[in-house]
């Protein structure tokens, strides 16, 4: 018998599952917190556990998800372990080079033009309601299309509200933000309202889209002098994000933002587009992804 288990930061659900499982298969296991004890508890009710997890979408400090804590955990108890890593997934393998071109252009610091082997589009553009127009030409198309942007705007909790506030040449971008309520029902972008909603990144993760837009902000700008990626945590307007991390070491604060952009980036099967608040990281972007 097996028991999966999907998509939770805290496994709040984690006394339901009945007791002498042979198989507990636990997705998007890097958002775990309490590691330890949440291991424990599992291991008390299945035989075998696997854990399905990417260190490079862990997005908060509080997930204890990454292979050194799973490392750790088994031979603290001295628990026989495997370590596997996909050679290659679905929409990893639909997207070509696109995921590891962006871990260059990322992690790696990459600054040279890359050779994208990719169908993906990848498309920069310089105004957001042009953008906007096409998002909706692409959702009245039939395909499945959705905004998002990493948590930089204070959060109403009110989709009658436009949070976001862009200035334009061609007049203000102005969308609500962050859905709350019936979210399934906005994944599911099912009317052309729910493109009048830009998603965050607690809204992205584990999902999938055809197209996707992205407002690239000015919280991750890449810094030509220094040749390195600059964080500014002060524009997060996530609580539960930019205050732990201001009393962390800062290459960690600059790990977990590079994360969420990663999510964030890798959303869609046919078509990224993205608007960027600072032009020299669009250029630098642009120049290293080939687009």
């Amino acid at each position: 018998s097996a028991f999966l288990l999907n998509r939770s930061s805290d496994l709040a659900y984690l006394d339901a599952i009945p007791p002498e499982r042979d198989l507990v298969v636990v997705d998007e296991a890097h958002r775990i917190e309490h590691l330890d004890d949440t291991l424990s508890k599992l291991f008390h009710k299945a035989n075998l556990i696997v854990v399905l997890q990417d260190d490079r979408q862990r997005i908060r400090p509080s997930e204890e998800g990454t292979t050194e804590h799973f490392r750790r955990f088994a031979e603290d108890h001295r628990i026989p372990y495997t370590i596997c890593s996909l050679a290659s997934q679905k929409r990893a393998g639909y997207l070509g080079s696109y995921v590891s071109d962006l871990d260059k252009l990322l992690y790696d610091r990459w600054e040279h033009p890359l050779q994208r082997q990719s169908a993906l589009e990848l498309r920069c553009w310089d105004d957001l309601n042009a953008l906007d127009r096409h998002l909706h030409d692409l959702f009245s198309s039939g395909r499945h299309v959705k905004w998002y942007a990493p948590f930089c705007w204070s959060w109403s909790r009110l989709v009658k509200n436009k949070d976001i506030v862009i200035p334009q040449f061609t007049g203000a971008f102005q969308k609500a933000w962050n859905p709350p309520g019936a979210q399934y029902e906005w994944y599911l972008s099912q009317t052309p309202e729910d493109l009048e909603q830009v998603g965050c990144i607690y809204t992205a993760q584990g999902l999938e889209y055809d197209d996707i837009g992205v407002i690239w902000w000015d919280d991750l700008r890449w810094d030509e002098t220094a040749r390195d990626w600059r964080i500014d945590l002060e524009k997060s307007k996530d609580d539960s994000f930019r205050i732990p991390l201001q009393k962390s070491p800062p290459e960690v604060a600059v790990e977990l933002m590079l994360n969420t952009y990663r999510v964030l980036l890798t959303r869609a099967k046919s078509s990224v587009h993205i608007w960027f608040r600072d032009p020299v990281t669009r250029d630098h972007v642009r120049k290293v992804l080939d687009f």
